[in-house]
């Protein structure tokens, strides 16, 4: 896993700032004697967190030392629509956004009113004899525009916020319709919260006959509101274990940040450079994000050991997901809707039965795939009459599986393509016309030189042969782009 995050981790670890991640290694419990009487098919358990970038992950150390190293990591894994809403809607119907219409975290554009829940992969696999529970963030506006008590079609259990959604004190949860308020004592960080009631239900679960499919989401590191952390020197504000690590930490600083030149950067990236006070506001994001992973990896590694002691860890399938990435100055921006690396590559680790162990895939993979792998674990049906995404159980069985493939990033201004070694973005600025980039990033990683004019389209080189090779390069890419812009079903097989 380190050797998959050298390249965001360069900057980081030149500074040093990583070295408080170091934690003691979890002695391995016994696992207790498998289930009795339980069907053959596997259960499910998907680990969710919010926000959370690739370069974070050396933090949550039982990811790596009890899923990866068990199963298999998909480095080219992308958030397609890098916003929180649109993206668990994805998760959760298999369909790129501009097919599920969540396009936004609020009406009119989505949020949880807008996702249409009743042919939800929980629904398809709560009709197929599955034990359905969601625990932890849903879709914002839940208990909002959403009624409080309602549930979701297809959840067994439910619980999610319905007051203070992305506070880790003072919130309130709906537990089926049940709701319970909490305070700011060390027990009512949200976090742990979320993992006690995850283990728990598993526990349940496990005693009963039918498989089970468990959604364990967690708000780290998503910010709080600047209102709930003023003064403070974290944003989001820590555990109460955790109060006092990484209040030196300093903030990563990668070729990308604050970029120096962005007039080759389409008009809404050419902003001034960041000041001070963005700064400190940036290290004060970036420590306290650091800060609340500890206790999503707390949570992780218990909901692991819960699954050994009910002893059907051997028989069920773990994914480790984030929903989307986080951008923290990196061309001079603070965000995660923009269609750069930082904000659409995430962390997907999967391990399982039959899965190969502590092995690596390279091959384009995205968010929009997770529902189509579920279903296929699970040998159930969608209720939908169309998947946008391919199960990545072929993925991760062979390394040459759709090695040439194209997925879609999209946000609600953008479109674009990425494949191996290249990305292609069409800016629609609301004043009209149309923005370009193309990065190579073999030869770009950090996304420094657009082989655009980003007004014209044109290539930005004086050299003829370069210019023709860009030139018929961005004609493939609009290509596929163009096939999978408003593809549905197996046309997004692209």
């Amino acid at each position: 896993m380190r050797r998959l995050l050298s390249f965001f981790l360069a900057a980081v670890v030149a500074t040093g700032a990583l070295v408080l991640a170091i934690r003691a290694t979890r002695a391995e419990p016994v696992a207790a004697a498998s289930a009795q009487g339980r069907e053959e098919r596997p259960n499910i358990v998907v680990i969710m967190t919010d926000d959370q970038e690739w370069a974070s992950m050396p933090v949550l150390e039982s990811v790596e030392s009890q899923i990866a190293a068990r199963g298999v990591t998909f480095e080219n894994f992308f958030a397609s629509f890098p916003v929180c809403s649109p993206s668990r809607a994805t998760l959760l119907t298999g369909r790129y956004a501009h097919n599920h219409h969540v396009i936004g975290n609020k009406p009119p554009y989505g949020g949880a009113a807008g996702l249409l829940g009743g042919k939800s992969t929980a629904a398809a696999l709560h009709a197929d004899g599955y034990q359905t529970a969601w625990i932890g963030k849903y879709l914002n506006g839940y208990g909002k525009r959403v009624r409080k008590i309602e549930r979701p079609a297809g959840w067994d259990r439910f619980v999610a916020p319905v007051s203070g959604a992305h506070r880790y004190f003072d919130y309130s949860l709906s537990d089926n319709g049940e709701i319970t308020s909490y305070g700011r004592g060390p027990r009512d960080y949200v976090v742990d919260v979320v993992g006690r009631k995850t283990r728990r239900t598993l526990r349940r679960q496990a005693g009963r006959p039918e498989p089970f499919f468990t959604v364990m989401s967690l708000l780290s590191p998503h910010g709080e509101p600047p209102r709930e952390v003023e003064g403070r020197l974290m944003n989001p504000r820590p555990a109460h274990r955790y109060r006092d690590v990484f209040r030196e930490l300093e903030l990563p600083r990668p070729p990308s940040f604050d970029e120096a030149d962005v007039s080759d950067k389409p008009a809404y990236v050419r902003r001034p450079r960041l000041g001070r006070r963005q700064e400190l506001e940036l290290r004060k994001r970036y420590r306290g994000r650091m800060t609340s992973l500890l206790a999503a990896d707390d949570a992780i590694a218990a909901t692991m050991q819960t699954l050994r002691r009910a002893g059907v860890s051997e028989e069920t399938y773990v994914i480790f997901v984030s929903d989307n990435g986080y951008m923290l100055g990196e061309h001079r921006m603070k965000s995660k809707t923009d269609l750069y690396e930082e904000s659409v590559r995430v962390p997907l680790v999967i391990s399982g039965p039959e899965l190969p162990s502590g092995v690596v895939r390279s091959q384009m993979t995205a968010n929009v795939d997770l529902a189509a792998t579920i279903l296929d674990v699970a040998g159930a049906e969608p209720l939908l009459t169309s998947q946008d995404g391919e199960s990545l159980i072929p993925f991760a069985a062979d390394p040459a599986h759709r090695s040439d493939r194209a997925v879609l990033l999209e946000n609600r201004n953008a479109s674009g393509v990425r494949v191996p070694g290249y990305v292609y973005v069409e800016h629609s600025p609301r004043s009209g016309g149309t923005d370009y980039e193309l990065y190579d990033l073999e030869a770009d990683p950090y996304e420094l030189e657009n082989l655009l004019d980003p007004d014209s389209g044109d290539p930005r080189t004086d050299d003829p042969a370069e210019a023709d090779r860009i030139r018929a390069l961005r004609t493939q890419l609009e290509s596929r782009l163009e096939a999978l812009r408003d593809c549905e079903g197996e046309e997004c097989a692209a």
